[in-house]
């Protein structure tokens, strides 16, 4: 009889929690974000799951650095003195203990195939940042992750760079 008695309360609150989170804000992206319209429409959207990619050794892309809107919002020409782009890319495991698994640094474009097997049926963390010379002096963008908005005073730059479970996601077949 007592579950007969709290099942209206069950339901309600299982109703407010779908409303909550339907009123949720979307994920953002900060940093560099996967160029996959798959992973930038669910990083961007609010369901931060994990994308079946299609190989043990998938390609990942991802936006170009300086962006579009990094050009449209730079008043005073900064990224007109960027020089020798390249980008760094860390794969980790997504099961604990998270553990860097695959690197690449100086990566001379935005896409890369990873070169060596990943383990099948496994989920994984990635993410990638900008390496580049501005006024002669060597510079970084912070690591692309997703971030929840609602996350008050959030700094991805204060972050611990390994492990972050904010990395994008992928999982192998």
């Amino acid at each position: 009889m007592a579950c007969t008695r709290n099942a209206p309360a069950r339901l309600a609150l299982a109703v407010a929690l779908v409303l909550v989170a339907g009123c949720a804000p979307p994920l953002e992206i900060a940093g560099l974000g996967p160029e996959s319209p798959e992973v930038r429409r669910r990083g961007a959207g609010g369901a931060a799951a994990f994308v079946e990619v299609d190989s043990i050794r998938p390609t990942l892309r991802w936006q170009v650095f300086p962006r579009p809107e990094d050009l449209e919002a730079d008043a005073d020409g900064v990224y007109a003195r960027l020089g020798d782009v390249t980008y760094d890319l860390k794969i980790l495991t997504a099961e604990r203990p998270i553990r860097q698994v695959y690197a690449r640094r100086a990566l001379p474009e935005a896409v890369h195939t990873v070169e060596e097997p990943l383990t099948p049926e496994s989920e994984y963390l990635w993410t990638v940042r900008a390496r580049f010379v501005l006024d002669d002096a060597p510079r970084v963008t912070p690591w692309g992750m997703i971030v929840d908005p609602r996350l008050k005073n959030f700094n991805p730059q204060r972050l611990p760079t390994l492990p972050n479970p904010h990395f994008f996601r992928f999982r192998t077949p």
